[in-house]
């Protein structure tokens, strides 16, 4: 049975080659959606810590997708508008408001996030007159080889690198952090800003009706409460789950056509060689247990070639996607390939068996 196998691969390896790719691409688009779906539902957990009980609002233009994928366009509002929230009749429900200017810029091909804010630096103040006080997320500086005290031209602005921050998450470690006023001359926007974050007591009206009124009072904005946002992107992750779970069986489909095909393929082509093998007293279940093990052995080879290719892929798509790579969690490893072999062997079987009751006469009588 050895020889027989060693002489079915050598002699019909492109099948067994197809098979295991179209396997392997499978099982890498598996990995693909499994990884994408793990990074949303981390970015729920890191939204709802960032949101707390807040309020935001953008520009009613803004694509909110956008905005949390730290993509931002031209869209802004006034710089007064905190001043004319403030002095309504909600700023008594107001306890706080934090103006900001958000903007993407980019530095010998390094995507920057400048993120302009009114005494974002004041701990940090520099002598220098000619350069405006900055903190850098550490990779912003790694990938500048950048030190602390160093001085870089931002849009014909002169930053100091006042301070390195290490450790920051949601990739603001590519964030560039300075005055509001400076951000502004960066990307020649004065006196506007793009988002203004709310914080309040609350205390005679709840949040969704808040940022309603927050809306009649500043023109052409819209209010998003922590909440709303939150429950979309819940939502949006159950989508992605059920997703999944079609995408998983229809996986498990296509294994199970491609390795029923290819074992089919292979019983008609030997069936001399299996009538031989019965004619001399070859038990059936060996029979059976050859094309089992031969069809365990593309899923698995398969499989394992579709986690390889599923890292590279999943850090390129993601890249395109999300703006980060994701890395592939090595914990589904096991599980995908288990899946692979195990579906193999199950689409395997009835053709497997059929080849155990082969007549030797028959199968004899061609040769």
């Amino acid at each position: 049975m050895v020889r027989l196998f060693f002489k079915c691969v050598r002699a019909r390896w492109f099948e067994f080659l197809a098979a295991v790719l179209v396997i392997a691409v499978v099982v890498s688009t598996v990995i693909v959606q499994h990884s994408l779906a793990i990074s949303a539902e981390n970015e729920i957990h890191d939204l709802a810590h960032r949101l707390g009980d807040n309020i935001l609002v953008l520009s009613e233009k803004v694509e909110l997708s956008d905005f949390y994928m730290l993509r931002f366009g031209d869209d802004s509002m006034p710089e007064s508008y905190p001043r004319l929230a403030l002095s309504s009749s909600i700023g008594q429900q107001i306890k706080g408001m934090v103006s900001r200017l958000y903007g993407n810029w980019e530095v010998q091909g390094v995507p920057l996030i400048v993120v302009g804010q009114s005494g974002i630096t004041r701990a940090f103040p520099t002598d220098k007159s000619s350069a405006a006080a900055s903190v850098w997320g550490d990779r912003a500086a790694k990938e500048l080889s950048l030190n602390q005290g160093d001085i870089i031209t931002i849009g014909n602005v002169n930053l100091e690198v006042s301070f390195i921050a290490e450790g920051l998450t949601d990739d603001m470690d590519l964030g560039i952090f300075t005055e509001l006023e400076v951000a502004q001359r960066i990307f020649g926007r004065p006196e506007t800003i793009n988002a203004i974050h709310v914080s309040g007591c609350w205390c005679s009206i709840d949040i969704p009706a808040l940022a309603r009124q927050v809306e009649d009072v500043l023109p052409g904005t819209r209010a998003i409460a922590a909440e709303a946002i939150l429950a979309s992107q819940v939502q949006s992750q159950k989508s992605v789950q059920r997703y999944s779970k079609v995408l998983e069986l229809v996986a498990i489909l296509l294994v199970g056509g491609i390795i029923a095909a290819l074992i089919s393929s292979q019983v008609r082509r030997q069936v001399r060689e299996i009538g031989l093998f019965l004619a001399v007293g070859a038990q059936p279940f060996i029979i059976t247990g050859y094309f089992i093990v031969l069809a365990a052995l593309v899923g698995l080879i398969g499989g394992l070639t579709g986690f390889l290719l599923g890292s590279p892929i999943t850090e390129h798509l993601a890249s395109q996607l999300v703006g980060r790579p994701l890395a592939v969690s090595n914990g589904i490893l096991l599980p995908l390939v288990a899946s692979a072999t195990a579906a193999s062997i199950a689409a395997s079987f009835f053709p497997a068996h059929r080849a155990a009751t082969v007549d030797p006469t028959t199968a004899l009588r061609e040769i």
